[in-house]
């Protein structure tokens, strides 16, 4: 990294900063990944917007976790603690603005213009962190701060549902939600820091040479792409669900809150008890789990289940939910499992390439499919790519990691350099 930011020494002092950082975060992140279940939904069936326009804003939050990996040098020109001020500042602005926005269009801009930003705010919290604590509190301090986050979003995502579906449309949601976005901002301000550290110039080519040279990374890649169709390209076609199940947003907000509720019981319960020492096999949870959640969609989907399609899609997010859950963790320990000794970064960054491209396409590719096929032509695909991606994760073999003996970085050392990226999906 360039200039040392440290804590101050001193377990008051990292308390003092753990304190700052869970409360933005509540305020902030929560807040963000509140809107990030309805923004679709609201501009689809409030504002008219062509399903193209949702596809746009599921790919934004996407481009905003790429823009540190393409414009690295621009980035590195920001000081991280004030940048992440900056950041939360204006987007409760934005989302002020967007309250105003009564078109579709205007709108879904003002919206992808905030999750650049949020995007860009990920990327710059997964550098600030490995300053902000210890390497024996990172893991600890950062969990606690993750569930956090998560237990707030349910009550958030449900709250701003119940607004939304109000006389005055997303306006009062919009307005909370900026300003609690700016109540962050203030609360962030005085996290003991001693230095402002500068984000690194981020060179894209080294890594991706490295990594793509790898027939086990190759392999690893593709699939990831492909099953990119399911977690990272499902939502236009979910806001098209909910529209066909008549949902309006206060079930909307609910069902987001189930896929919240599914990614905590997952991190709690179900993937503390998994080892994660492979390769594709890591994925097996996740891609099991989401082939769950498309037969669920594909019911309510296919058939009408009058009352119980609430019930049914509800499931089916608390499933991909738990499938979230498994992917952060693969993610999270496949680049070190894969990379040769002192390659793990340009492993792990090389894997956020993947990662932030196929978020960028895969909505987008959805949204044109959606609009060519239809919705049940979009959920009978989603059905089957889930399904090849589980029978390649349990294909014997499939790893090929070649010596397995070789010397394995821990996992510290990912959580460093990228940070357990929760909109990695």
């Amino acid at each position: 990294m360039g200039g040392a930011e440290e804590v101050a020494a001193g377990s008051g002092t990292a308390r003092a900063a753990f304190r700052y950082d869970v409360a933005s975060g509540v305020l902030y992140v929560a807040a963000a990944e509140a809107l990030l279940g309805l923004v679709g939904f609201i501009a689809r069936n409030k504002l008219g917007a062509a399903v193209e326009w949702v596809g746009l804003l599921s790919s934004a939050a996407y481009m905003g976790f790429a823009w540190n990996l393409f414009l690295g040098r621009l980035t590195a020109l920001v000081s991280l603690r004030r940048g992440m001020m900056l950041i939360m500042a204006l987007s409760g602005l934005l989302l002020w603005l967007g309250a105003l926005q009564t078109t579709a269009a205007g709108f879904s801009l003002v919206v992808v213009v905030f999750l650049l930003a949020y995007g860009l705010f990920s990327v710059q919290y997964n550098t600030l962190v490995g300053h902000l604590y210890t390497q024996a509190e990172r893991p600890r301090l950062v969990s606690r701060r993750y569930l956090a986050i998560s237990a707030a979003s349910i009550g958030e995502v449900a709250l701003f549902g119940w607004l939304a579906k109000g006389s005055l449309g997303h306006v009062p949601a919009f307005l909370l939600a900026g300003a609690l976005m700016i109540v962050a901002a203030w609360v962030f301000r005085p996290i003991p820091t001693v230095v402002e550290h500068m984000m690194e110039p981020f060179r894209m080519g080294d890594v991706a040479r490295a990594a793509l040279r790898d027939p086990a990374f190759r392999r690893l890649a593709l699939v990831l792409s492909f099953y990119g169709w399911v977690g990272a390209g499902i939502t236009p076609a979910l806001v098209l669900l909910y529209q066909r199940c008549g949902f309006q947003e206060d079930k909307v907000g609910l069902v987001a809150a189930a896929k919240t509720l599914g990614l905590l019981l997952g991190l709690l319960a179900i993937t503390s008890r998994m080892k994660f020492t492979g390769g594709l096999t890591n994925f097996r949870l996740s891609f099991m789990t989401a082939l769950v959640s498309v037969l669920c969609y594909g019911s309510a989907g296919f058939f009408d289940l009058g009352s119980w399609a609430f019930g049914v899609v509800a499931f089916g997010q608390f499933m991909f939910g738990i499938s979230n859950a498994g992917f952060n963790l693969a993610n999270a320990t496949t680049g070190i499992n894969l990379a040769p000794p002192g390659q793990t970064t340009l492993y792990v960054n090389a894997l956020m390439i993947v990662l932030g491209l196929r978020g960028i396409v895969m909505p987008m590719l959805v949204s044109v499919f959606l609009r060519w096929a239809g919705l049940f032509s979009a959920l009978a695909a989603s059905i089957g790519v889930a399904a090849v991606c589980s029978l390649i994760s349990i294909i014997p073999g499939i790893d090929a990691m070649g010596d397995l003996s070789k010397p394995r970085l821990e996992t510290q050392e990912l959580l460093e350099t990228h940070g357990n990226e929760r909109r990695s999906m």
